[in-house]
This record gives structure tokens, sequence and C-alpha cells, in this order.
């Protein structure tokens, strides 16, 4: 797994314990169809709901966008939205706050004409199941989570003038199960953790659709690609409300 070491600008790096510091880069993946002007936000925290401190893993060329925007000063996976002194997205004149940890809308056509790189959307190579996969690609204090998991949920707005914000996810997402590297992992009966939300587990690709129980957590190296058959079939559907 890998552990954030953090060096000064004497370069003078200190390599710090684990009970100092233990950030493990951690992805986030949510399949949701979405229309353009539709941004799609994460919170969370651990298991009683204490904020879990986070490093943002993307850089994006393109200045302007919402995830450039509002991923400034974007310190925690926390409940309740904008974070003090966290960007907000400007466009036309308007401003919008942040609805907590930004996620980027990828697809995995290479043709695609934009890329996360460039323009903060787009193809990126951590995709490997199809359009509409939104990411967060995070280095996570894993010290700060409860025994590894943590819990999440997305937030949709929509910026198009005379739109109203789709809003959460479902309310009862009931994620009784995650499969974590293959093997099955009962994160209610387990961890004893609250049906409302999806959980995750820190270092890993965490996949989960959008209003469904449906829950992997691989090695980053692995990139779900077993369930890609699985995922697509899925998205066939039309999301649950229940």
């Amino acid at each position: 797994m890998t552990k954030l070491v953090v060096c000064s600008v004497l370069v003078v790096c200190l390599a710090l314990s684990a009970s100092a510091v233990n950030y493990q880069r951690t992805v986030i993946a949510i399949a949701r169809p979405t229309e353009y002007g539709e941004y799609i936000f994460l919170q969370g925290g651990d298991r009683i709901g204490s904020p879990i401190p986070i490093l943002h893993n993307m850089t994006v060329g393109n200045a302007r966008s919402v995830y450039a925007q509002t991923a400034a000063n974007d310190h925690f996976l926390n409940w309740g939205g904008s974070e003090p002194g966290q960007g907000t997205y400007t466009n036309d004149g308007r401003q919008t706050q942040a609805e907590g940890t930004p996620m980027i809308w990828t697809t995995n056509d290479r043709s695609n004409s934009a890329s996360v790189e460039d323009d903060g959307h787009g193809f990126s190579e951590l995709n490997y199941q199809g359009e509409h996969l939104w990411l967060a690609d995070l280095y996570m204090d894993c010290d700060k989570t409860s025994n590894g998991w943590f819990d999440f949920k997305a937030y949709m707005v929509d910026f198009r003038s005379g739109k109203s914000d789709p809003g959460w996810e479902s309310h009862f997402i009931n994620q009784e199960f995650c499969i974590v590297d293959g093997s099955m992992w009962g994160t209610q009966s387990n961890l004893q953790w609250n049906a409302l939300n999806h959980h995750g587990r820190c270092g890993s690709f965490n996949f989960v659709m959008w209003s469904q129980n449906l829950c992997f957590a691989n090695k980053l190296d692995d990139h779900m690609r077993p369930y890609r058959d699985e995922w697509v079939e899925d998205l066939s559907r039309e999301p649950t409300t229940e």
C-alpha cells in the first residue's frame, strides 16, 4: 500500500510514522449517467460522522473547471457541504458553493475530445468501465477512518440556469455487503454501519452505483475490471430510489 511521504521545500524529507500520518491513495467511483451542467460532489466521514483528512490527487490544466475551482482548500471528506475557505465555482458571473468534495466526470473512450488532465473531465486511465463514471482520486488518512472503512454519499447540483439541484442519492442505500478483493464482506453485520450511506475502504478503488447497494473495493491496480459486464448491464436500468 502506498503511503504518502511529506517533503519540505528545502528537500528535507520526513517519512512520518504510521501513527502520525497514514495517507493512502483511495479512489471513489460512482456510476451515474448525467447531462451537461449536472455535477456530483461527495460527502462523508468515519463511522460516527467525523471528517477524514484528504489530499486531492488530480491536477487539471483548466483552472476554470468546476473541479479546479472547488477542489481548492478542500481538506476533508466531511458532512455538511462546503468547508470554510473552500473554492467556489464561478461561471458567467454566478458563484456557486461546493457541496462537498468535487468529483470528475470520466469516460474510457480515448477518442473523447476532453481529458481529465487537460480539461477537468473526459477520458481517464482510471476508467475501465464506460461513460458516466464519476471519480474522486484522493490520498486519505486511513488512521482517521473506522478500522479502514468510511461512509460516503453523493450530492448532485445543476449549474444550468433555471434548473433545480437533483440533490442527494436515495435516502436508504442499505449496503449490507461489499465485495473486497473478490471476497464478500458484511459491512452492516460486521461493522454495524449506517444503512443510509455507501461504505468504502481506505486505500482501495471503491466502486458503487448511484442510489444502489452494489459495492466493490479492489486493490488499485485491479481497477474493477472483472465487474465491467455487470456494471454495464446494471446501467441500462434506471437508478432505484428505494
